[in-house]
């Protein structure tokens, strides 16, 4: 049989392409973290300041947010 000879040859051989797809997933991995983080942050930052508009002009959260009763 061949195969056992060739197996170690085939795994040596893709060892370098496996490490590449690893460390490009991991790279994706952390651009896509960063990302979420920041939107995060932005989305966070808005919140706050529709807070403070609404504070500001002396509504109650709730009542902002509430569709009006007819």
């Amino acid at each position: 049989m061949l195969a056992p000879k060739f197996v170690p040859q085939i795994g040596s051989a893709l060892k370098p392409l496996f490490k590449s797809t690893v460390r490009g997933a991991s790279k994706i991995s952390q651009k896509t973290r960063e990302f979420v983080a920041e939107t995060h942050e932005h989305v966070q930052d808005i919140v706050a300041e529709v807070d403070a508009e609404v504070e500001e002009k002396g509504a109650p959260v709730a009542d902002a947010a509430a569709p009006s009763a007819k």
